[in-house]
């Protein structure tokens, strides 16, 4: 893959001055928000880059709901995730097909986040590695790169989901914090069953034609 093309974030609401001008100087033209309507007004990006966004108000992977019950064990937390990543495909395919059409018209450099940058953003993120070819075993090891920063992430989940369930324990947080290759094998499952292929995802679910994916492979690839 060619290098400074496409970069993977989390929010950036929390942004000090020397993010934005390192992210600055990546010479980014596009940032993509997979956020809802929700998330985006409760903490507004930081930064005057060019933004797409969808409007729309849930997300399966907003799990707060489910950390909410309170018979709730580390079996049914790592279910919902994985049921979350079979879902993320369909639910977000009007942002996946917003994302890939803006790659393939070349508006690169481009950032693409959600909230914590693994669930919406990672799904994307592997989605867009398998149609370029890359191995299935790199896309998962490269997902699985997010747990370099797990730890920061169970903190803040864990803040905030215990305003749901205020008995909540931290190790009951992992599930939904952590990378985990099956969440990724359980969204590529599903994707195959329904349509084959990633590539047929791409077209048949996502809208975009042979030559659209000729141009984002020409796009993020090197010596095409």
């Amino acid at each position: 893959m060619a290098r400074g093309r496409l970069f993977r974030s989390a929010a950036l609401h929390a942004l000090t001055d020397a993010d934005i001008a390192a992210i600055d100087a990546l010479g980014i033209r596009l940032v993509v928000d997979l956020r809802t309507n929700r998330e985006r007004g409760l903490k507004p990006s930081r930064g005057a880059w060019a933004t797409w966004s969808r409007d729309y108000d849930t997300s399966t992977a907003d799990l707060h709901r489910a950390i909410a019950d309170p018979a709730l064990t580390l079996d049914t937390v790592s279910d919902a995730m994985r049921a979350t990543y079979r879902a993320l495909p369909e639910e977000q395919a009007d942002a996946y097909a917003a994302l890939v059409r803006r790659i393939a018209a070349d508006d690169l450099p481009l950032l693409f986040h959600c909230a914590v940058g693994k669930d919406r953003t990672g799904v994307a993120a592997a989605l867009i590695l398998d149609l370029l070819g890359v191995p299935r075993a790199t896309v998962v090891a490269d997902y699985l790169l997010t747990n370099r920063v797990t730890e920061q992430a169970a903190a803040h989940a864990h803040e905030s989901l215990r305003r749901h369930n205020d008995t909540l324990q931290r190790a009951m947080v992992a599930p939904v914090a952590r990378a985990e290759a099956s969440y990724l094998d359980a969204m590529f499952a599903a994707v195959e069953t329904r349509y084959g292929s990633v590539e047929r995802y791409v077209v048949d679910r996502l809208g975009m034609s042979g030559d659209a994916i000729d141009a984002i492979r020409a796009a993020l690839l090197v010596g095409r």
